[in-house]
């Protein structure tokens, strides 16, 4: 049975409205049991397990001291966005072009989310040779790129010595240029900023 909301009514008899009464908590217990822990839980009573939002047609109105996460359609994909109060200017969340682990991306390729109006790139380049271009996707224009180096094999001197360093940072790309003062090419660790 579901739930019924003229139950009881004033003229009602308690044993006759019973079972309605009883019927209607389960019918509220039953909804509530999708995405939420249970009411009878011990632990995180009625909290949300999952969070699904409907894209929004326009962006909605924030007044002040309330702000806005919702879904919303971007070239036919649903995109994150976030609202501050005042209706001020929404900042979009998630891009569709995210490359990570769990997505499927291999572990030796980038992987990228949206923080804000930025775009931040992480990957690295296994024995990186000297001069290495990297393009990052999806595509932004660069604003900052930071590198580590490990090297397998250090050769005589300290590890230090090898560092990495970016050049020719313009759109959507960067070089990596190193001493490669061993045998072998060291990993080079990057993190890029673009807007």
């Amino acid at each position: 049975m579901g739930f019924n909301p003229s139950i009881p009514q004033p003229g009602d008899f308690l044993g006759i409205s019973q079972k309605q009464i009883l019927s209607n908590y389960q019918a509220i217990a039953n909804a509530w049991l999708e995405n939420h822990v249970p009411l009878t839980n011990v632990e995180n009573v009625g909290m949300h397990e999952v969070l699904t939002l409907r894209p929004q047609g326009n962006d909605p109105a924030t007044a002040l001291g309330q702000v806005a996460l919702y879904n919303k359609l971007v070239a036919s994909v649903p995109q994150l966005f976030y609202r501050p109060s005042l209706n001020q200017t929404p900042i979009q969340m998630s891009n569709a072009n995210l490359n990570t682990i769990q997505t499927g991306a291999p572990g030796n390729t980038q992987s990228s989310f949206i923080a804000g109006p930025f775009t931040v790139y992480m990957g690295y380049v296994a024995n990186c040779p000297n001069s290495q271009l990297v393009t990052v996707t999806p595509s932004s224009t660069l604003i900052y790129v930071g590198l580590s180096t490990v090297k397998t094999n250090a050769g005589s001197g300290p590890q230090s010595t090898y560092v990495a360093t970016p050049i020719n940072i313009t759109g959507d790309n960067f070089t990596i240029t190193h001493a490669n003062l061993s045998l072998v090419n060291p990993t080079i660790y990057y993190m890029a900023i673009g807007q």
